[in-house]
């Protein structure tokens, strides 16, 4: 399935590109596009760039400069960006393996966090409050602008996470189907969007 979806909020404004396949490199810059025209509808023509270390950076020019911020995350078949009026980070996965999530978990997670997963019923909520977890701490990764190995350090708990569907009303039902159990995290100065 081929499929474009936003989610607009006070301050953000959330774009999910569904590929029917995996998001291959050329992929990715037409979604970059496709986000840059669907933010530019308001407005101010937008384009993404990226900063040396590879965060990428909103640019705007004309009237009704919106948003300055934004953060990209794409797992699978799934482009997603977010532009926002304050920093902003994102990231997105879908539950890994039981055995992959194991040996990324014991080298980089807290032992608060080791301890939270021991508790998890079984494997699929393992893999889920794992994927929760990660996407939390690559997040904050992407709003630091640090890399991972800031994050790695980073609490989680008053990290915001969701999914989309939490936002049935404004998505269309193929687009829930294609995201399946992915789970998706943002992280900005108020933890709040």
């Amino acid at each position: 399935m081929n499929a474009v979806f936003t989610v607009k909020r006070p301050g953000a404004f959330f774009f999910v590109r569904v590929f029917d396949r995996g998001v291959l490199r050329e992929d990715s810059e037409r979604a970059k596009r496709e986000f840059s025209d669907a933010l530019s509808l308001g407005g101010a023509k937008y384009s993404i760039g990226k900063e040396p270390g590879g965060k990428p950076f909103l640019t705007a020019e004309g009237e009704n400069k919106e948003y300055s911020f934004v953060s990209v995350t794409h797992t699978k078949n799934v482009f997603i960006a977010a532009a926002a009026s304050r920093p902003i980070g994102i990231d997105a996965e879908f539950p890994p393996s039981l055995k992959r999530a194991e040996r990324i978990a014991e080298r980089y997670f807290s032992p608060a966090e080791k301890e939270k997963l021991k508790k998890a019923a079984d494997e699929e909520a393992f893999t889920k409050l794992f994927a929760r977890i990660w996407t939390k701490k690559e997040a904050y990764s992407k709003f630091t602008g640090e890399g991972l190995s800031a994050a790695l350090a980073a609490d989680t708990e008053g990290i915001f996470e969701g999914t989309f569907r939490c936002e049935r009303e404004a998505l269309p039902e193929k687009a829930l189907e294609a995201l399946g159990d992915m789970v998706f995290s943002v992280y900005t100065e108020k933890n709040k969007i």
